[in-house]
C-alpha cells in the first residue's frame, strides 16, 4: 500500500494537464525629458528643470493584471539653466524606484498596446555645485512614483513602450 501511494500521486500527476506559464521579462532602456521640472530647492538660473532623462528600467509582467518593476533614472544637468554666467558648475538628478505595474489582461488587447499604470517608492538625489561653492546642495530623499502608459510589442521580441510619469519627493524639508 505505501509503494502504490507514491505511484498513484505519480500517475495522477501525468494526467493532469499542464498550463502555461507565461511571464514577459521587459527590459526596458529609456530617454525622455523632464516636463515643467520644478523644485523647492535655491535655484540660481533661469530654465532649469526641463532638462534630458536617461535610464532604464526591468520589469516582470504576465498576462494577468500584476507586474512589478524596477527602474532607474538620471537627469543630468538640471539645476543649470540658461544663464551666461554660469552659476551653477555641475548638477543632476538621479532616481531608483521600485514600482507595481497594473496592466490590462492579455486577453483585452490581445495584440494591440497593452495600457498599464505604475507606482512606486523609491529615492531621489540630487546634487549641484555651483562657481562659488557657497551653496552646495546634496540631498537624498524619500520619492513617489506615479503615471501610466502603454505596451505593445511589434514582433515576438521588440516592442515599445510609452508612459508618463510623476515623481515627487515626499520626505525631507518643503
Amino acid at each position: 500500500m505505501r509503494r502504490r501511494l507514491p505511484v498513484a500521486f505519480f500517475l495522477l500527476a501525468l494526467c493532469v494537464p499542464a498550463h502555461e506559464a507565461r511571464a514577459d521579462w521587459l527590459i526596458t532602456p529609456f530617454i525622455g525629458t523632464s516636463l515643467a521640472g520644478e523644485t523647492t530647492f535655491l535655484i540660481f538660473e533661469e530654465g532649469a528643470g526641463s532638462r534630458m532623462t536617461l535610464g532604464a528600467s526591468v520589469a516582470l509582467l504576465g498576462g494577468g493584471i500584476l507586474g512589478v518593476e524596477a527602474d532607474l533614472g538620471h537627469t543630468p544637468k538640471f539645476f543649470e539653466g540658461d544663464d551666461p554666467l554660469g552659476l551653477i558648475v555641475s548638477s543632476r538628478v538621479t532616481t531608483i524606484s521600485g514600482n507595481v505595474l497594473l496592466a490590462a489582461p492579455l486577453a483585452i488587447p490581445r495584440e494591440s498596446l497593452r495600457p498599464y499604470l505604475v507606482g512606486g517608492l523609491g529615492l531621489l538625489q540630487a546634487r549641484s555645485v555651483n562657481a562659488a561653492s557657497l551653496f552646495p546642495l546634496e540631498e537624498d530623499r524619500l520619492a513617489l512614483t506615479v503615471g501610466g502608459g502603454a505596451i505593445g510589442f511589434v514582433s515576438e521580441r521588440p516592442g515599445l513602450r510609452f508612459d508618463v510619469r510623476h515623481i515627487k519627493a515626499i520626505s525631507g524639508p518643503d
